[in-house]
């Protein structure tokens, strides 16, 4: 709701908005790091509907997406949800005519298409100003991967708004801008293949929230 007199959001307005906005960031992650057969029904049951709902009360731009993404599946069953495991290796991992939409930056990045590549190395550094650096055996893995931008870009928005931490936000939303650029192109792979529905809706929600985050 808003303030009648200002015309200006509340404070509730705006904490629903932040707390829909992350949770988008979150559910973007799930998706795009494989959803656990064991944790599938309960996601696309439960989660997924009461965000959708949230998004009606706040956010306007992600409900479009949300509801998108919830008509873009059947009835949740052992057999779906292992068919949307399936497909993710498919498109993402593995296929023998090729993956789809790779999950990396670096892959495309002009001229290169290989992982470990520039985009990896910026960041890497990224990750170590901002103390997430991985160690051990993940610290060898190519950082650039969707999931991980998508949660450095959590911490970011999180810090920001818990920690009124304006440099935060503002780094936020040059991420959102600069840095994710590239999926827009990984969102039109997925949406010019053969994709099952559900990958590309959980795309263009992607593209949504970072645009979102950009504006905001």
């Amino acid at each position: 709701m808003t303030d009648k007199n200002t015309n200006t959001p509340t404070s509730e307005e705006e904490n629903l908005d932040q707390v829909c906005l992350l949770n988008c960031i979150e559910l973007c992650a799930i998706i795009f790091r494989g959803i656990n057969p064991e944790e599938c029904a309960a996601l696309l049951d439960e989660g997924l509907p009461e965000l959708a709902t949230l998004s009606t009360e706040s956010l306007q731009s992600l409900s479009g997406p949300l509801k998108d993404l919830q008509t873009s599946y059947p009835d949740v069953t052992d057999t779906f949800c292992a068919e949307l495991e399936s497909e993710y290796v498919r498109l993402f991992i593995n296929s023998r005519d090729g993956i789809v939409a790779p999950l990396y930056e670096s892959c495309y990045e002009p001229g290169s298409g290989r992982v470990m590549g520039e985009s990896h190395v910026t960041m890497s550094k990224l990750l170590e100003e901002a103390g997430l650096a991985p160690t051990g055996e993940q610290a060898s893995e190519p950082m650039d991967h969707l999931c991980i931008e998508l949660e450095y870009l959590y911490v970011l928005l999180a810090n920001g708004w818990g920690g009124n931490d304006e440099d935060s936000l503002k780094q936020a939303r040059a991420f959102a801008a600069q840095k994710m650029v590239w999926v827009r192109k990984f969102n039109e792979k997925l949406a010019d293949s053969d994709a099952i529905k559900f990958y590309i809706a959980a795309s263009e929600l992607l593209i949504a929230m970072l645009e979102e985050v950009t504006s905001s």
